[in-house]
Order: structure tokens, then C-alpha cells, then sequence
């Protein structure tokens, strides 16, 4: 293990609890499973491979062009309380023809607990009218 991961976490700025939430020491210092490190670097692998395929296949500029669109398509394009599906990312990185189970299972609107949104308020809270 690194001395960062094992070694306890030093306080270098005052913590924002209004914002942040009470925190719980456990929680910052915890290891995650190699299988949960996997999966969180997963999207970020195949990324990176598919720019090293196209880049070695068409070239740097198609693979400017592509890490350009990647970067695009990632950001959020509709309003706050809407729900975004990411088509077009999924095109890119050819996750359209396939179906996983998290197109299926957990998704936020099936939640009996999930918070009820309006988009009324979120506006108000976005243009300062709250």
C-alpha cells in the first residue's frame, strides 16, 4: 500500500460542514475492493483505449476530433430536474448496441424513495429568486 492510502488523514483547512456534511473518518480512510477500483476505471480504460485505436489507426487528428466530442457529449446539455440520457456518449463509445443491467435495474425514476424534483424551483434556485 502507498504511505498516502495508510497513513491517517492530516486536517490542512477548516471543513466545511454546511456544505459537506458531517464527515466520518472511517469513510475517508477506508480501501476500496480491487473490484470496485476496476469498475470505477473502467469508462476511463476504454476511453483511453479507443483514442490509442484511432490514433493508431487514422491519426492524431482523428483522435483530437474524437477526445473533442467525448468531452461534448459528456456534459450535461438539459435543464437541472431533467433527466439526461447520453445518447450521443453512447454512440461514441459503441454502448448503444448493448444491454446492461444498468439500463435496466436502479434506475432513478423506478427509486419508491426517490426525490420528487420540479423544475419550477430548481430555476428559481438557479436565478437567484429563492
Amino acid at each position: 500500500m502507498d504511505a498516502e492510502k495508510a497513513s491517517l488523514p492530516v486536517l490542512k483547512e477548516p471543513r466545511d460542514t454546511l456544505r459537506l456534511g458531517l464527515g466520518v473518518a472511517a469513510e475517508r480512510t477506508r480501501t476500496k475492493h480491487p473490484v470496485e477500483e476496476f469498475q470505477m476505471n473502467g469508462i476511463t480504460r476504454q476511453l483511453d483505449e479507443k483514442i490509442k485505436t484511432v490514433r493508431m489507426l487514422h491519426g492524431i487528428g482523428a483522435a483530437m476530433d474524437l477526445k473533442a466530442e467525448i468531452v461534448a457529449c459528456s456534459q450535461p446539455t438539459r435543464l437541472p430536474g431533467l433527466p439526461s440520457s447520453n445518447v450521443a456518449l453512447d454512440t461514441l463509445l459503441n454502448n448503444d448496441e448493448k444491454i446492461r443491467f444498468e439500463d435496466v435495474l436502479g434506475r432513478e425514476e423506478d427509486r419508491p424513495d426517490a426525490p420528487k424534483f420540479k423544475l419550477h424551483s430548481a430555476m428559481e434556485i438557479k436565478f437567484g429568486m429563492l
